[in-house]
């Protein structure tokens, strides 16, 4: 290869450039996420749900980070399994059941019954 042949090549985009990737791979928010219709696609599937559903979805992703938490002995993923249940109480939805579910696993409850 020669030196004139380098010179074509075009110098690779930083690694941190979202614009390229759909918005659920994105790393960091731009500057205008909401001129990005996936990133509109998102919200608009977040304002459907109620927030007994976001609190169920937030339970669900904690659940899972504790059970791999807990058998791999990972202390990163059960601080990210209380940071999920506490998402999920935080949106303090009207299902007490819902609620009080999320209250319990938060506080090492039976993660594996649903």
């Amino acid at each position: 290869m020669s030196d004139s042949d380098c010179e074509d090549i075009a110098p690779s985009q930083p690694a941190d450039d979202n614009a390229s990737l759909p918005a659920l791979f994105w790393e960091s928010m731009p500057e205008n996420p909401e001129d990005h219709p996936d990133y509109i696609a998102l919200k608009a599937l977040e304002e459907e749900s109620t927030p007994e559903e976001r609190a169920e979805n937030f339970k669900m992703q904690g659940n899972n980070k504790l059970r791999v938490g807990l058998k791999s002995k990972n202390r990163l993923l059960l601080r990210e399994a209380v940071d999920m249940y506490g998402k999920g109480l935080g949106l303090q939805c009207s299902d007490t059941q819902v609620s009080g579910r999320t209250v319990g696993w938060s506080s090492g409850g039976p993660f594996w019954q649903e």
